[in-house]
């Protein structure tokens, strides 16, 4: 182990092992599989690329990356920045304002307290916030989102899948790319053509893509369609 300013450097050997940081520090956590880490308070970095990881955040600023899937992240109460890799992990920020980035699919990505920037990865994820103004971006695959109790806002690009919102509420934002998927769509008016009602869920569908809104009938829309939309 050698030492770092204020904290120590950590590299794991052995899987299976439960690892503590200094507890004061800023430390550096280097190569884990199977372990489990708590960092303690501080500004950490882990960096663990041999899956099913449990990382657990302090109090500090953390920057987590934890590859290969399989991994359990519990955010602290600073403002930290997770990025997760492979299929099936599990995100759960802290109270900070925290960036999660999700990987494969089959993600959990929850949002905590703050004010969250959530994105998702390449495959089918879950994603949810908390009292916070959250942003989620939707990934390539079909998302699921709930937003949360604060004022979101749902990021949408080209290229991706069948994506739903669960809790659309008043406050609430879609932000949808200009000419998205090859649309000609420049306005929150040039989207009403593409708002269809299905079972009394709204269903924007821009050519493969699709974005459903449960709960909030096409027709609601339809006649406000900018307290929905915004176009960038």
């Amino acid at each position: 182990m050698a030492t770092v300013p204020g904290g120590a450097y950590i590299t794991d050997t052995h899987a299976g092992q439960v690892i503590h940081g200094s507890g004061f520090g800023d430390d550096i956590f280097l190569h884990f599989a199977h372990d489990t880490v708590d960092t303690g308070d501080g500004d950490n970095l882990v960096y663990s690329t041999g899956g099913h990881a449990e990382v657990n955040l302090g109090d500090g600023y953390d920057v987590v990356f934890a590859y290969n899937g399989h991994n359990l992240i519990g955010g602290g109460s600073g403002t930290d920045i997770i990025t997760v890799g492979g299929h099936d992990n599990t995100v759960q920020a802290g109270s900070g304002n925290d960036v999660i980035y999700g990987g494969q699919g089959g993600d959990f990505l929850l949002g905590g307290s703050g004010n969250d920037d959530i994105h998702a990865g390449s495959g089918t994820e879950f994603m949810s916030g908390d009292g916070g103004n959250n942003v989620f971006y939707a990934g390539a695959g079909d998302d699921t989102i709930v937003g949360g109790s604060g004022d979101n806002t749902f990021v949408f690009g080209s290229g991706g899948g069948k994506n739903v919102i669960v809790d659309f509420h008043d406050g609430d934002s879609i932000q949808i790319a200009h000419n998205i998927n090859g649309l000609n769509i420049s306005t929150p008016q040039d989207l009403l053509s593409h708002v269809t009602d299905d079972h009394g869920n709204a269903v924007i569908t821009l050519g493969h893509e699709s974005i459903t809104l449960l709960n909030i009938k096409a027709e609601d829309i339809h006649n406000n369609p900018t307290g929905y939309f915004h176009i960038t």
